[in-house]
């Protein structure tokens, strides 16, 4: 699944998902760009693709969620390496509010949560796009979550967002495939990332391991199924959401 001398811009790269993603795509021979808000996990990612690797990437630090931000980092790309071909949506999270009652939450909340988890897919693929279409060429994957299949118990609006992710990506996906551009979706259920170590500290953690093929996703099975996705092999592929939940969710 060779992505050699691709350019992939992965957000939430410094860890986690982000993190596992950009190394199996550096494997595959791609340039990475990792756009992250805490830059030192972004340099710590970019010095374990050096390590491991003979690529190089670039580390940035990236607020997605704001517009102005997301441009000036693609021009910057642009003008240092010349072209995006890939872009990863990665960035997410639930921000520490698993586990809240619906009636505890307030409106900073949901805004805090939509905008990490769908605003920035909107704001981050906007921002590539015209380049791509100029390009006939793109690989756009959006990070979503089972959360947004099924609806997670008190996460309604990380639950929210995941879904709106999957209906961008369906709508987006038909209005790019006439000009060469790929949109596809994955939604990883239970995974070691993120907030994995919190869920630990409460009941949802319980319900979240009845998988039944009996453990948490490892998040090198999920950056393996996005770099399919992202190569040549997959180009006829779009609009799809690929659930990877070892059972856990039938989609």
């Amino acid at each position: 699944m060779s992505l050699k001398d691709k350019i992939a811009i992965i957000t939430g790269g410094g860890s986690g998902i982000g993190r596992a993603i950009a190394r199996t795509f550096a494997k595959e021979q791609a340039i990475n760009v990792l756009w992250d808000i805490n830059l030192d996990a972004a340099n710590d990612t970019k010095r374990l693709i050096e390590e491991e690797t003979t690529n190089r990437a670039l580390a940035m630090k990236v607020d997605v969620t704001k517009s102005s931000e997301v441009l000036a980092a693609v021009n910057d790309v642009l003008n240092k390496l010349g072209k995006i071909d890939i872009l990863v949506n990665n960035a997410g999270g639930s921000l520490g509010l698993e586990g809240k009652q619906f009636s505890e939450t307030r409106e900073e909340d949901w805004n805090r949560i939509i905008d990490l988890n769908l605003k920035s897919v909107i704001i981050c693929t906007r921002a590539v796009i015209n380049h791509m279409i100029q390009r006939k060429y793109g690989r756009i994957i959006n990070i979503s979550s089972t959360a947004g299949l099924m609806g997670r118990i008190r996460m309604p609006f990380y639950s929210a967002a995941k879904a709106g992710v999957i209906g961008f990506t369906r709508s987006i996906a038909r209005e790019l495939a006439p000009l060469g551009i790929t949109v596809n979706c994955v939604a990883p259920g239970l995974t070691k990332a993120g907030g994995y170590e919190r869920l630990k500290q409460t009941s949802l953690l319980d319900e979240s391991l009845k998988i039944p093929m009996g453990r948490p996703i490892e998040p090198e099975e999920v950056a393996e199924l996005v770099t399919f996705l992202a190569s040549d092999k997959a180009s006829m592929i779009t609009g799809c959401t690929y659930c990877i939940s070892g059972g856990y969710w039938l989609h």
